[in-house]
């Protein structure tokens, strides 16, 4: 971790002098500090279909100063030109090219698996176009294909629950050794109803199946991909490097997010400078008594 940063003795940075919002301490002093940015999404840019304060304002700001920066998602269930066209919708300036979601690393996951000729099923969706085909694998959302499937890729969306998780979970019986991969750690996301109601996540559905299992006596072979592990950071940070070259320094790449649990635990377990913004699904008061590994270095009202 680098040492560029003050810290206080709870982990968390809040000198009396900090301003409220994110875009304020870009100003002033991030744009010298920091290195890139990582911008979570919901919560953090946007909530639903409303962009979040200053979230438009601090993009165009950061495309002026040519700064580096990519949203990082767990969404893999829509396209990263079906994501920042909703972005861009609700006045928020982002492209394609800005964003990286979990189902990105794929590829690169399957090829240092050495899994590139194994037949895959995807549960649900993995976009559209698919991150699958992205990844250049051969796979199947037929629920036929289940039992004879070499690797399961747990995706998202609509689609009959209860006959493909029981059809999975009778595989993995048959078949423990078969590796599931699952982009999407979420438990749960908000709904786009306008009722604060949440949806079911890929990563609950999947840990449902695998503590069946567990029950059964059989521990299954289980790859997340998306935040809080390292996968998608380690992905990003090599983006990074590409781009800024070998002086990059992880501890001035900043993951700013609105979860403790997803951006901030995962950021902080490689190295990142970690931000939080209170705009989202946590309350200043859970910073009370909070364990090291989900400590942000910085607490900011919100962008």
């Amino acid at each position: 971790m680098s040492s560029f940063f003050p810290q206080a003795q709870n982990h968390i940075y809040l000198a009396n002098n900090m301003p409220n919002c994110f875009i304020d301490y870009y100003k002033t002093s991030g744009k010298h500090q920091l290195q890139a940015i990582l911008f979570d999404v919901d919560g953090t840019i946007a909530s639903g279909k409303r962009p979040l304060p200053n979230a438009a304002e601090l993009i165009d700001l950061l495309k002026k100063d040519k700064f580096p920066f990519f949203l990082l998602t767990n969404d893999s269930c829509n396209s990263p030109e079906i994501k920042s066209k909703r972005l861009r919708d609700i006045g928020i300036q982002i492209q394609p090219e800005d964003i990286v979601s979990c189902a990105h690393t794929l590829k690169n996951f399957i090829r240092e698996k050495g899994w590139q000729n194994l037949n895959f099923f995807v549960n649900g969706s993995l976009g559209k176009p698919s991150y699958a085909d992205l990844a250049e694998i051969n796979w199947s959302d037929n629920p036929e294909h289940i039992r004879t499937a070499d690797a399961i890729i747990f995706g998202e969306g609509e689609y009959e629950w209860k006959f493909r998780l029981e059809t999975i979970f009778n595989t993995l019986i048959a078949k423990p050794h078969v590796p599931c991969i699952v982009p999407n750690p979420d438990s749960y996301w908000p709904l786009s109803d306008g009722k604060g109601e949440l949806g079911i996540g890929a990563g609950a559905q999947a840990r449902f199946i695998f503590q069946l299992l567990r029950e059964k006596g059989i521990e299954p072979t289980v790859f997340y991909l998306g935040k809080p592990y390292p996968t998608i950071y380690n992905y990003t940070a090599k983006i990074l490097e590409k781009l800024i070259g070998p002086s990059l320094d992880i501890g001035k790449i900043a993951m700013v997010g609105d979860s403790l649990g997803s951006d901030i635990k995962g950021g902080n377990a490689v190295g990142m400078h970690t931000i939080l913004v209170l705009s989202g699904i946590t309350a200043k008061n859970q910073l009370e008594n909070i364990t090291p590994e989900m400590s942000p270095k910085q607490v900011f009202d919100s962008l």
